[in-house]
């Protein structure tokens, strides 16, 4: 009787009640199961270090693996949230020690994708597919639709960040038909919506967030809710409706959402990309000040990281336009470096190649044109490499372009002396603005 209680409480989002009532039976008996109910809660409300807290005193009192499994999955789930990875692989040792016959399809199943998730968050993209791969295979097993498209949804999301845009919204799009709980739906949403973004679909993109929007609001999701916020933000300004992305920003930074580093990144973020719009030049400093301070913030996961690093280069971009010195054409040397290094790192090759050919155009504006064809060739090898037919063919087509500039530049008598007269003869920015079009096409 007391658990139908509880579970009508959770049922209608009466989070404190319930807790209240578990306390109250707690108090009667050590009851391991209605404590992990406890747990659960104290998760579904966001109070991650709490959760964390409190499961840690239960394992003492576990009477099977399958409950220190759970408790463990507890700790490294609310330790995902809080952006603090660096104990996790202990637990994941403890969990490996449990004989998987001890365990339930489908905490072996959560296992798998909690594994997933770590290794993407540490940049092992090639490692945490191996993992979704085997949750998925775990859930089809089972039949357990739901379980089934969070593996899609994970899945969908590694293909997004590794540069296989097509197959991420193919998985996605399939997604669809499953019969999913309310936050894998919100998620699937998500990264379709996503994708759309890049493709500039902004009609169909917000369209998507909108409602993962309306959904998120119906559990109080409130990390849903703000990550949604920041995509309709970056929507609206890249469809340059400033006002409106102003209106939704402030709606953002008064509405009642947890203090989370992810939360404060996408304000500050959301808050640089505005003023990275105005016109004035101040504002823009300001931008830069706020990019720059991100670049150093330790919860910076790999997906702002870059564009983070794209929103400094945007800006850079219109000082060397403005100024055109050799000291922004070096700062923008080491950005692009620094893009490459990390999308190396985290096994994304659709942004080593977009840095690749970054780069390539900076080394042809600093009169390096053996190294700019190099370094073209070596993003043709890595497309080549990974089968990726349409980023291939991006490349090859941007050899010519350079080859055919370069050529022009040779035949000229008095060869480009400096600078600006380099940077007259490409429009930089209008050439980076396309690449990023181009790639997002397939």
């Amino acid at each position: 009787m007391v658990i139908i209680d509880i579970t009508s409480l959770i049922d209608n989002f009466e989070y404190q009640e319930a807790i209240d009532l578990i306390n109250k039976e707690l108090h009667k008996s050590n009851d391991i199961e209605l404590a992990l109910v406890k747990c659960d809660i104290l998760f579904k409300q966001q109070k991650f270090q709490e959760c964390i807290d409190y499961s840690l005193t239960l394992i003492d009192y576990c009477k099977s693996s399958k409950q220190l499994a759970r408790i463990i999955i507890s700790v490294i789930l609310s330790s995902m949230e809080l952006g603090d990875l660096s104990a996790l692989l202990d637990y994941f040792d403890k969990l490996d020690a449990i004989s998987d016959a001890e365990l339930s399809d489908e905490i072996l199943i959560n296992i798998e994708l909690l594994k997933g998730h770590y290794y993407s968050n540490r940049g092992n993209l090639d490692r945490s597919i191996i993992h979704y791969t085997r949750s998925l295979e775990l859930s089809r097993k089972i039949g357990d639709t739901d379980l089934v498209g969070s593996g899609v949804n994970s899945l969908a999301y590694i293909y997004r960040l590794k540069g296989e845009i097509q197959k991420s919204l193919d998985l996605s799009l399939k997604n669809i038909n499953f019969k999913l709980s309310r936050n894998n739906k919100i998620t699937n949403l998500v990264n379709i919506g996503v994708i759309l973004l890049t493709r500039n679909e902004f009609s169909k993109a917000i369209s998507n967030f909108d409602e993962a929007y309306r959904l998120a609001r119906l559990d109080n999701n409130k990390n849903a809710m703000s990550m949604i916020y920041f995509y309709k933000i970056k929507s609206l300004l890249k469809n340059n409706k400033i006002d409106k992305a102003e209106q939704l920003f402030q709606q953002l930074t008064v509405m009642d959402f947890f203090e989370s580093s992810s939360h404060k990144i996408r304000c500050s973020l959301a808050n640089a990309m505005i003023l990275s719009k105005s016109t004035r030049l101040t504002n823009k400093i300001k931008a830069q000040e706020i990019l720059e301070k991100l670049l150093n913030n330790k919860d910076l996961d790999f997906e702002m990281s870059i564009i983070v690093i794209k929103l400094l280069i945007e800006i850079l971009i219109v000082e060397l336009k403005l100024y055109g010195e050799e000291e922004v054409l070096k700062e923008l040397h080491q950005l692009i470096i620094l893009m490459n290094s990390i999308a190396n790192q985290h096994g994304s090759v659709l942004q080593v190649i977009e840095s690749l050919l970054y780069l390539s155009r900076m080394n042809y504006l600093n009169d390096k044109l053996d190294l700019s064809v190099k370094i073209i060739d070596e993003a043709i090898s890595i497309s080549e490499k990974y089968n990726l037919v349409h980023l291939t063919e991006i490349s090859r087509k941007e050899k010519e372009l350079l080859m055919n500039e370069i050529t022009k530049q040779k035949n000229i008598t008095i060869k480009h002396s400096n600078l600006i007269d380099r940077m007259n003869s490409i429009d930089i920015d209008d050439y980076l603005k396309k690449i990023t079009e181009e790639i997002y096409k397939n």
